[in-house]
C-alpha cells in the first residue's frame, strides 16, 4: 500500500512475509488467496502449511516460509536502508546497484526465494521518474542473473490506482514487462469489490490485460489485496468514517469479508497466479487487517487446494514415430511433463483453460489453444512434430511438402497496409526464404515456422505457414553485394515436377573463345540467394509507380539493349513498399532489401530487389 509502507523503524523491525507455491504457478481462474505475512509467528507457521505462495518482506522470513512447502515471493523492503524500496527508483541508484543490495540479503541463504520483486507501489504521477524506474528494471534483472539468482524476477508493483490502459504502451514500461518473469500490482476495495470497478479492483483485468495483448502471456501477481479505506475518487464506495482494514470499528464481518473475497477470486483474470491478502502477523500498525485466527483464514486455506484434472496425449514425429524426451508445457501456469515412448501425462492441473505446447530439440514446437480442464473433462492432445530442416534444403523441395524451419525475421511484406508475408534468414546468412504469414511477427524475432512448400507466380519458393512461433531474438546484417549477385541460379529446378528453386534470367556480356564479347540472356550464374537481406548502391535510371531501376555499373540488365527512353532501363529492378515515392532519375542511392524475383511481360523470370520499408532507400547524391 502506498502511504501504508512509509513505516517507522520500529515497525520495520517487526515484520514480513507473503505467499509461495509448492506446485508450478497456478495461472487459472479463482486463484489462491495466499498469506502476506508481516512478522512470522507460531500461529502463522501452523496456518500457512500447504500455502502455494507466501510473500515476505524480510530475508529472515524466507526460510520459515519455505519450510511450509510454499514458494516464496520476496519483497526486499530492507535491502536499501538509505533510500528504501518504496516508490520510484532513487536517482542515486541504478537497477544494477539496487540489485547488488537485494542480492546481499539473499546470497547467503541455502534456499533462495522463488521470486524477487522490484519496487513497491510507484505510479505515473511523475512520468520522468516512472520511465526511469521502468528503464532500469532490465538492468536490475540482468544483474541478479549475473550474481547467480535463477528464480523469477517480478516487475512492479503499481498501487491500487496505478496506471492507465494507454500507459501500458509506454516503450519503457513495455520493455520492463517483456523482460520480466511476471507482473505485480495491488488492488483494494472498501466495502464492495465491484464498487468503482475497474477503478479500484479488477484493474489488472479490465484496464491492463484486456487493452494490451502483450500482457496476456504474463504471469500476474496481486501483491496486496483486501479491504481498506482506499476507494480513491469513488467516495460513494465508503461510509464517510474512513475506516481502514476490514476489522476497523466493525467495518466488515468475517462472512462479509469472505463473500467479497469469493467475488474477487471469480473475477480475476486467468493470468493471475496468486492473490496475497494483506496482512498476517503485525499486531501493532496493521492489526485492523489481521486474518489469522478467524474464519477468513480458514476460507483462504480452502483456496490453496483447488479441484484439479490432468492433460494427457501423444507426441509423434514423421510417419507416426514415437518421440521420447519432448517437453509438454501448459500456459498459463508452467505445468509440464516429458514424453516417454510418445505419451505424456500432466497431473494435478487446476481447473482452467490452457495452451498446450510441445518442444523437442531439432523439431519445430507445436501449440494447441483452448484446452479446458474441467471437473468432468480432461483434454487429450495429439502432437505431430516436424523436424527442423535447413532452409536451403527446403528450397530444393517440390510443392506441397510439409516442412519446419528456423531463422530470424528480416522483412515484413505488406499489400495495401496488410502484412502478407515475412522473410526468414539463417543467422549465418547462408540462406533465406519467403514465408506466407499474416500473423504477428517482429523484425529480429527468431522464429520456428511450420508449413507447406509452394512457389509464387514468379517461381520464388516460399513456405505457406501454419504456425510461426517466436523462440528468441537474433540479428542479421544485410550483405553488401553488387547487382550481379541478386537472384542466382537454380537449386536445381524441374519445371515438370515443380521441384526446387528456379533460376532468374539476366542479360549480360559473355565472352566465347577468341570472339568479342556478346550480349546473352542466361541464368544468373551466382548461387541461388533469393530471400537474403542485401545492400547495394547505384544510380537511378528510371522510375515509376511502385518501382525504380538501379544501375551499379555491372552491365547486368533485364533488356538486351537498355534504353530508358524506350522503357528498357539499365540495371536492377527495385520493388517499392506501399505508398513510397521512387527516388528521382539520376540520383545515387543506397538500397537495402530482399533478393527476389519478378515475372516480366515476356513471361520470363528476372531478378529483383524487394524493399519492404521506405527508410531502407537512402539518397546519397540527388
Amino acid at each position: 500500500m502506498h502511504s501504508r509502507y512509509l513505516w517507522t523503524t520500529s515497525v520495520v523491525l517487526a515484520v514480513a512475509l507473503c505467499v509461495a507455491l509448492s506446485l508450478p504457478s497456478y495461472a487459472v481462474t479463482n486463484p489462491p488467496l495466499c498469506p502476506h505475512v508481516i512478522g512470522w509467528n507460531s500461529d502463522i507457521n501452523t496456518w500457512a502449511q500447504g500455502a502455494p505462495w507466501i510473500k515476505v518482506i524480510f530475508a529472515t522470513d524466507i526460510a520459515p516460509a519455505k519450510a511450509t512447502g510454499a514458494k516464496v515471493m520476496y519483497r526486499p523492503f530492507t535491502a536499501d536502508t538509505v533510500y528504501w524500496e518504496n516508490g520510484y527508483l532513487p536517482d542515486q541508484r541504478t537497477g544494477a546497484t539496487y540489485a547488488d543490495l537485494v542480492w546481499a540479503q539473499i546470497s547467503g541463504l541455502a534456499q533462495k526465494p522463488e521470486a524477487v520483486t522490484y519496487r513497491n507501489e510507484f505510479d505515473w504521477s511523475n512520468p520522468t521518474k516512472a520511465k526511469r524506474t521502468c528503464a532500469e528494471f532490465p538492468n536490475y534483472k540482468n544483474r541478479l542473473r549475473a550474481l547467480g539468482y535463477t528464480g523469477k524476477v517480478i516487475f512492479g508493483s503499481f498501487p491500487p490506482d496505478w496506471v492507465s490502459a494507454s500507459t501500458w504502451q509506454d516503450p519503457d514500461l513495455m520493455n520492463a514487462v517483456n523482460a520480466s518473469d511476471g507482473v505485480e500490482t495491488h488492488e483494494y476495495f472498501d466495502f464492495d469489490v465491484n464498487c468503482c470497478s475497474p477503478s479500484r479492483c479488477f484493474r489488472h483485468r479490465d484496464v491492463a490485460i484486456t487493452n494490451n495483448p502483450y500482457l496476456q502471456n504474463k504471469d500476474w501477481y496481486i501483491g496486496e489485496f483486501g479491504s481498506d479505506v482506499d476507494h480513491g475518487a469513488c467516495s460513494y464506495c465508503g461510509d464517510g468514517l474512513w475506516r481502514t482494514g476490514w476489522r476497523d470499528r466493525g467495518k466488515l464481518t468475517e462472512q462479509q469479508y469472505i463473500d467479497q473475497m469469493k467475488i474477487y477470486r471469480a473475477g480475476c483474470a486467468i493470468q493471475v497466479v496468486a492473490v496475497f491478502v494483506f496482512q498476517q502477523g503485525d499486531q501493532t500498525s496493521w492489526s485492523n487487517y489481521e486474518v489469522v485466527g478467524t474464519s477468513v483464514a480458514t476460507y483462504m486455506r480452502s483456496t490453496w487446494f483447488p479441484a484439479s484434472g490432468q492433460v494427457t496425449g501423444t507426441v509423434k514425429g514423421p510417419n507416426g514415430t514415437n518421440i521420447t524426451g519432448a517437453t509438454v508445457t501448459l500456459s498459463p501456469g508452467g505445468y509440464s511433463a516429458q514424453s516417454t515412448n510418445g505419451a505424456f501425462t500432466i497431473p494435478s492441473v487446476p481447473l482452467g483453460t490452457y495452451t498446450v505446447t510441445a518442444t523437442m530439440p531439432g523439431y519445430a514446437r507445436q501449440s494447441f489453444t483452448g484446452n479446458a480442464v474441467t471437473s468432468g473433462s480432461n483434454p487429450v492432445v495429439a502432437f505431430s512434430l516436424a523436424p527442423i530442416s535447413a532452409i536451403n534444403s527446403v528450397k530444393a523441395l517440390a510443392n506441397g511438402k510439409t516442412v519446419a524451419i528456423t531463422g530470424v525475421v528480416t522483412a515484413r511484406i505488406t499489400v495495401n497496409g496488410t502484412q502478407t508475408a515475412i522473410y526468414v534468414e539463417n543467422e549465418d546468412r547462408a540462406s533465406a526464404i519467403r514465408v506466407s504469414w499474416s500473423g504477428a511477427a517482429n523484425i529480429g524475432d527468431k522464429v520456428e515456422v511450420t508449413g507447406t512448400t509452394f512457389v509464387t507466380s514468379s517461381l520464388e519458393r516460399y513456405v505457406s505457414a501454419i504456425s510461426v512461433n517466436p523462440v528468441g531474438t537474433g540479428s542479421v546484417r544485410p550483405m553488401l553485394v553488387t547487382s550481379s549477385f541478386i537472384g542466382g541460379n537454380s537449386l536445381p529446378y524441374s519445371a515438370a515436377t515443380g521441384t526446387g528453386q528456379s533460376a532468374a534470367k539476366v542479360w549480360h556480356w559473355v565472352k566465347l573463345g577468341e570472339a568479342p564479347p556478346v550480349r546473352m540472356l542466361t541464368d544468373v550464374p551466382s548461387l541461388n540467394n533469393t530471400g537474403l537481406l542485401v545492400k547495394l548502391a547505384g544510380r537511378v535510371t528510371a522510375n515509376g509507380t511502385g518501382y525504380f531501376y538501379l544501375d551499379d555499373g555491372s552491365a547486368w540488365d533485364d533488356f538486351e539493349t537498355p534504353d530508358a527512353a524506350l522503357g528498357m532501363p539499365s540495371g536492377l529492378r527495385i520493388a517499392l513498399p506501399d505508398n513510397t515515392t521512387a527516388p528521382s532519375v539520376g540520383s545515387f542511392v543506397v538500397v537495402t532489401g530482399i533478393s527476389s524475383y519478378y515475372r516480366s511481360s515476356d513471361s520470363l523470370v528476372y531478378r529483383m530487389l524487394r524493399v519492404w520499408r521506405s527508410g531502407d532507400i537512402v539518397t546519397v547524391l540527388p
